[in-house]
C-alpha cells in the first residue's frame, strides 16, 4: 500500500507541475500574441506658414512607447528678429487652451508665475526646441534651487492624450503679435 500512495502523490505532483506548465505557456502564447498598440500622429507634423516664418509641430516618443514631447521649429522668413512669448503660447487640447509649455531650461518657479523668458529667432534664422504641456509632466525632486540643467532635464514628461493636440503659437515682431494655431491628432492603434 506504501507504493500506491507513493506513486499517487509523484502523479499529484506531476499533474500540478504539468498544469501550470501548460497555464504558464498559454500565458506566454496569449500575451505575445496580443495585438501591440503603437502610437499614430495624422498629420506626422501640424505645419502653419504666414509671411514672417513657417512652423511646425510634430510629437516626439523620447525613448518611450508614446508621444511625450512635441518638436518645435520656426524657420524665420523676414530680416527682423522674431520672439517667441512661451507666457501666452498654449498647448491645445480638443481645442482648448490647457496651459504652458515648459523645455530644458526653463525654472519651475517661472512657468508657475508666467514669467518665462522669451525665445530669439534671428533674422532668416531657424529655431528648433522640444516642449511638453506643463499639465502633462511630473517634476523631479529637486537638490537645490529646481532648475533645469545642462546635467539632465528635472522633468518627467507623461503621455500625451489621444486627440487632438495642439500648440498656440505667439510670436513677436516689432512689437506686433503673430499668433498661429497648429495641430496634429493622436491616436493608439493595433499594429498590424
Amino acid at each position: 500500500m506504501k507504493d500506491t500512495s507513493l506513486t499517487e502523490k509523484r502523479m499529484n505532483r506531476c499533474f500540478k507541475a504539468l498544469v501550470l506548465v501548460t497555464v504558464a505557456v498559454f500565458w506566454g502564447l496569449y500575451t505575445g500574441c496580443a495585438p501591440t498598440k503603437i502610437w499614430i500622429s495624422a498629420p506626422q507634423k501640424g505645419q502653419a506658414t504666414n509671411a514672417s516664418y513657417h512652423a511646425a509641430f510634430e510629437p516626439i516618443q523620447k525613448e518611450k512607447a508614446f508621444f511625450s514631447m512635441f518638436s518645435l521649429s520656426i524657420t524665420n522668413k523676414t530680416n527682423e528678429e522674431l520672439r517667441i512669448d512661451w507666457n501666452k503660447t498654449r498647448y491645445v487640447f480638443n481645442g482648448e487652451p490647457s496651459g504652458p509649455f515648459v523645455f530644458r531650461g526653463v525654472d519651475p518657479a517661472t512657468v508657475k508665475a508666467l514669467q518665462i523668458p522669451p525665445d530669439s529667432i534671428p533674422a532668416g534664422g531657424r529655431f528648433t526646441k522640444e516642449i511638453a504641456p506643463f499639465r502633462l509632466i511630473a517634476w523631479t525632486p529637486v537638490r537645490d534651487d529646481g532648475r533645469f540643467t545642462d546635467r539632465g532635464s528635472l522633468i518627467n514628461a507623461g503621455a500625451i492624450p489621444a486627440g487632438k493636440n495642439g500648440i498656440r503659437l505667439v510670436v513677436f515682431m516689432d512689437g506686433k503679435e503673430i499668433s498661429e494655431t497648429m495641430t496634429v491628432v493622436i491616436s493608439r492603434e493595433n499594429e498590424r
